[in-house]
């Protein structure tokens, strides 16, 4: 038997107002980082050390030019992390993996604070809001374009990862 395995993720995205309906959720496809390939195949194939844990974070729209595959959270030029939101980068806690994949079953929340206009999202393996360390897992844009959550709502996001043969 001869295939090949891909292995990729996305994000789901909430904008819920409070005491109304969530005015926006998609999905967005991810772009998975270089270092992180790498870093997959020393944790697996070569006895390498996986991070303790990962966390989510937003990417502001404000400067925004595109995402790369050589991002890191050192250097990122064409994009900067949104802070307008308490507390530090929320923790992406998935449950157990069944058929290829693995989500977290309870949104990761930012309570937003501040109005500002968000491009996208990604994953890494640090919490420090603003921080520029720990392995940059994936990053992606909203597929239906910016969007600014308004002060007072809870922006929420789900990471999933996926694996199929194809």
């Amino acid at each position: 038997m001869k295939s090949m395995y891909r292995i990729g993720g996305r994000f789901r995205y909430e904008i819920p107002i409070p005491g109304a309906k969530t005015i926006k959720s998609k999905w967005s496809l991810n772009g998975l980082i270089t270092a992180t390939i790498d870093d997959l195949w020393d944790v697996y194939f070569s006895n390498g050390t996986p991070p303790a844990a990962w966390f989510l974070g937003i990417i502001s729209n404000t400067g925004f030019t595109a995402l790369a595959a050589t991002d890191t959270m050192a250097s990122h030029a064409g994009w900067t992390e949104a802070t307008n939101y308490s507390g530090s980068r929320p923790a992406w806690s998935p449950g157990d993996s069944a058929g290829g994949i693995k989500t977290n079953p309870t949104a990761a929340e930012f309570p937003i604070t501040t109005e500002e206009a968000l491009r996208g999202m990604f994953v890494v393996a640090n919490n420090t809001k603003g921080g520029t360390t720990g392995l940059l897992w994936a990053t992606g844009e909203f597929e239906s374009g910016v969007t600014t959550p308004p002060v007072g709502s809870t922006f929420k996001l789900f990471y999933e990862l996926t694996g199929r043969e194809g």
